[in-house]
């Protein structure tokens, strides 16, 4: 609350102002709450309005101030601390201000004057009840000095970059769930392979050349077949020479030398090659017979061992690898929540060293107005009207009038919190009530003019 001594509302004269022909009204004895009461359409409300018209400035005017038939309007309006404020219309729209003092004195901005008054605020403190959300949350960042949206704005990228960082988490964990099971140990001592892979082929090169031999003995014994029958062949046509020669000896016989010694040379040629052939023969047979064959299955049961061997050793290595991704992953959304925590934090002491008009305003991380925790829509209806009347008491402390429309919809629970906090902060409410009869208390308006006051006719 402000020091300074509180301004309250001491007179209204409103003519010919919408639905008013000419309305006074004396406040001078009047606190807490002024009760505004008349049937519908009687200008209960725009008695409200025309303290928000001459104090809010040309933003606060009604698109037609000036009463169907007339051709200007006037509402003045005179404070606890002296002050005369007097706003004119005109048919066309166009509005004069003017401020003075009980001296004479006369503001040159009358306007900025008023606003330093009023706190730029609307009077009616349904207005914050029914604004969005974004505009209530506006509004209380300014009445309680503190602004959240840059920290909120953090503590978004730090819910998302964890989120993410959880998603990742989340991720490695699967991975690390689809990677193979390690199979046991089999036992025994594990041979290098590399040595392995030698050996075995060392033996597969040893039986191919035994193969070979074997190959090459049966080629011999093909060969020696055939040098067998060449030698045949060739007596058999020695023999037939011979019946030949002895035939044709006379005429022939010189011929018969030569050819048998040709056929001679000839047969001594196939035994020699026929010599040759079964020395090769038997020599491919012992290198045959002597050729002793390499088992690969040992080679190839060791070969396999530590094959699987370096496979297990793999599939360890790559469950470690996805465990220290798993911890890092861990490590950092740990390292986020603790950044959020932090921030959140933070703004929690932003918000507590805030002076809130009520204690349970906040703000959500969203941008919204909270109270009690919860966004300020879902309170009770009586929560919601308190807060809004601490808000616009708040708003501007020097001067203590509100204007209150409908409150003929309050319970009595809910009307006693109004009259509670009027008389406790020293407030003047305007209370509009929906009445056909004049009561024992309150203004009547009917027809545009007062005709009742506290249950007495005004004539």
């Amino acid at each position: 609350m402000s020091d300074s001594k509180p301004v309250h509302i001491i007179g209204l004269r409103a003519e010919n102002v919408q639905r008013l022909e000419l309305v006074e009204l004396d406040l001078k004895p009047r606190g807490g709450v002024v009760e505004i009461r008349g049937r519908n359409g009687a200008g209960k409300s725009t008695i409200l309005n025309c303290l928000q018209m001459a104090l809010g400035g040309a933003r606060a005017v009604s698109e037609q101030p000036v009463r169907s038939g007339a051709e200007t309007a006037e509402i003045t309006v005179t404070t606890s601390n002296g002050l005369t404020i007097t706003r004119r219309f005109n048919a066309e729209g166009k509005t004069y201000l003017e401020v003075r003092d009980a001296d004479g004195w006369q503001a040159a901005k009358p306007q900025t004057m008023l606003d330093r008054l009023i706190g730029g605020r609307t009077l009616d403190p349904h207005a914050f009840m029914l604004s969005s959300d974004k505009d209530r949350a506006e509004r209380l960042r300014a009445i309680a000095g503190v602004d959240t949206r840059a920290i909120d704005a953090e503590i978004q990228n730090r819910f998302e970059e964890r989120a993410a960082a959880n998603r990742d988490v989340a991720r490695e964990e699967q991975r690390s769930r689809d990677l193979p099971d390690v199979p046991p140990e089999t036992g025994g001592d594990v041979v290098d392979l590399a040595d392995l892979c030698r050996r075995r082929d060392e033996a597969a090169e040893h039986n191919a050349q035994g193969h070979i031999l074997k190959a090459n003995a049966h080629g011999a014994d093909v060969e020696l077949k055939r040098r067998d029958e060449a030698l045949r062949s060739a007596s058999e046509a020695i023999e037939l020479m011979r019946d030949r020669q002895r035939q044709e000896l006379d005429e022939i016989q010189a011929r018969h030398e030569r050819e048998q010694g040709d056929a001679e040379q000839s047969k001594a040629m196939a035994e020699e090659a026929h010599k040759l052939a079964v020395a090769a023969a038997q020599s491919t047979a012992r290198s045959a017979e002597e050729w002793d064959p390499v088992d690969l299955t040992a080679l190839d049961a060791l070969i396999a061992k530590a094959r699987e061997h370096d496979k297990r050793l793999g599939l360890i290595e790559r469950h470690e690898e996805q465990a220290a991704a798993i911890k890092k992953a861990k490590r950092a959304a740990k390292e986020l929540t603790s950044l959020l925590e932090q921030a959140r934090k933070s703004r929690q002491d932003m918000i507590e060293s805030a002076s809130m008009p009520v204690d349970g305003l906040g703000f959500s991380e969203s941008g919204g107005v909270t109270f009690n925790d919860l966004p300020f829509e879902q309170a009770a209806h009586s929560e919601q009207l308190r807060v809004s009347l601490a808000i616009a008491m708040a708003a501007a402390p020097d001067l203590r009038v509100i204007n209150f429309t409908d409150a003929s919809l309050l319970d009595a629970e809910s009307m006693q919190i109004v009259r509670e906090l009027a008389e406790g902060d020293d407030y003047q409410i305007l209370a509009e009530f929906v009445d056909s009869q004049p009561g024992e208390s309150g203004i009547f308006i009917e027809a545009g003019r007062v005709t009742h006051v506290d249950g007495e006719a005004i004539s």
